[in-house]
């Protein structure tokens, strides 16, 4: 996870990577994300959902699992939680399904522009001993 969005492209070009382009079949958007495809990593930017909806389902599902299956082995994708208020425990489960489809390929996910409210939904409180 990155504070900045600089922090993370720049991590995502660490790493060694054959001249392949990115699939054109990729669609720039899907119900809840909108993709951008830069040099040669994918940006995801999650739309924002309404706070009042229903915390016991994820509404990137679906979305998520199609964008796992159109990659390529190999990709990097930066999923930038810019705008982004809130994230359910339900959606935080959901990434973690979505991040294991892209290492099964190969692929590598990072994460960026967190605000501290996100980014204590990945860490659930703990209770006392």
């Amino acid at each position: 996870m990155f504070e900045l969005y600089n922090e993370a492209v720049a991590t995502l070009s660490v790493r060694p990577r054959d001249s392949r382009k990115i699939p054109n079949e990729i669609p720039t958007s899907l119900t809840r994300l909108t993709i951008q495809q830069i040099e040669n990593f994918v940006r995801v930017t999650l739309v924002q959902t309404d706070v009042r909806e229903d915390r016991s389902t994820c509404p990137f599902a679906k979305d998520f699992s199609r964008l796992a299956d159109l990659l390529q082995n190999d990709s990097r994708v930066l999923l930038d939680f810019e705008g982004v208020d809130q994230f359910s425990a339900v959606s935080v489960g959901q990434l973690k399904v979505f991040c294991q489809q892209l290492k099964s390929k190969g692929s590598r996910l990072v994460l960026c522009n967190l605000t501290s409210t996100v980014r204590s939904s990945f860490y659930p409180a703990r209770l006392p001993r």
